[in-house]
């Protein structure tokens, strides 16, 4: 019995531009920081 999903079902609400859930995951993940290193220095810079 096979529970593991197949290839094309573990794709399934993937957005055409990455190939997994953990490249996605990763992406996301950089945004955050990006967005929270770019909001320190406006803070900074505008205090």
């Amino acid at each position: 019995m096979n529970i593991r999903p197949t290839e094309s079902e573990d794709r399934d609400g993937l957005p055409p531009f990455v190939t997994s859930w953990k490249q996605l995951y990763g992406l996301l993940i950089g945004t955050l920081v990006l967005l929270i290193a770019l909001f320190y220095l406006f803070m900074t810079h505008f205090q």
